[in-house]
This record gives C-alpha cells, structure tokens and sequence, in this order.
C-alpha cells in the first residue's frame, strides 16, 4: 500500500532467480483514497537460467543461451528475449492503469496474473502463453493457448 500511496506502479527487482525469463506479478491494490491502483513486480533474476550450460569457455555460466532485454519507459515495460530452449519470448506491459485506453491487449495482459492451478503467466511465445508453477525448488513451464488460460485466472 505504501508504494501505491506513492504513485510507484512497477517495481523492477533481481537477486533471487526466476527461471530463464523475468518472472511477473500483478496485483491490485486499495490506495488511501479507496481508489484500486494496480502495481506490477518484475523478478528480473535469470542467473540460473541453464546450470548445465556448456562451462568450458566461462565456468561460472548458469545462463546458457537465455536472455532478457527489459525496456522501461513512461508508458510501458517491453521484455524481450530468448528462453534456455532458444525460443523466441516477449511482451509489453503498459503501465498498469484502471483506463481502459492504457491497458495491454491480449495476449500481452495475461502476463503477470496467476491461475487457480497456482501457475503464474511468465511471458509469450509466439501464440502460446508461458506458464510457470513453483513447487519449493522445482519450477514446471508449460504452455497455452489463450483461450484455455483465460477461464481459469484468479480474479485480480
């Protein structure tokens, strides 16, 4: 609440891995005034994207081929980037905003918000949705068509 009251819509964060890409969570928050703000989290940690990625050239490499660009401006946050697999993944993420005008469109708005199964939209590819379900260490990936992740999303 404290960072709503302070107009903060989005909270960028790393240290604690996420998988090969950024992992998102959207939730909507009551302000002082009553009024429903919505604040987005990124988890930006993908160091331990790949940890049997090929060492030989640099034996620290827990990455493999992923890779995220996250651009952050005014209006919107685009994710950009390739999986472990070396799939194609991205989104933008327009500043979260109960104006219908400043929303993002599908398939781009699933991405953040968490399903009744306890998975969690992590990004897009190609037409599919990337789901993630965390189960203590041990983090399951899947993908949806969008059609069959919209009836099953917890309510904001």
């Amino acid at each position: 609440q404290y960072l709503v009251n302070g107009g903060i819509t989005r909270v960028f964060v790393g240290h604690q891995p996420s998988g090969d890409c950024p992992a998102v969570i959207a939730v909507d928050c009551t302000n002082d005034s009553g009024g429903s703000n919505a604040l987005t989290f990124f988890c930006c940690d993908t160091s331990y994207s790949n940890v049997k990625a090929d060492k030989v050239s640099n034996p620290a490499n827990n990455r493999g081929k992923a890779l995220s660009n996250i651009f952050i401006r005014k209006t919107d946050t685009t994710v950009r980037g390739k999986l472990a697999n070396e799939e194609t993944h991205g989104y933008i993420l327009k500043v979260a905003s109960r104006n219908a005008s400043s929303q993002s469109s599908l398939p781009f708005s699933l991405v953040g918000r968490d399903l009744t199964d306890g998975s969690w939209v992590k990004s897009i590819v190609g037409d599919k949705v990337l789901l993630a379900k965390g189960e203590g260490y041990i983090v399951s990936s899947r993908k949806m068509n969008v059609e069959e992740v919209i009836p099953q999303l917890k309510p904001l």
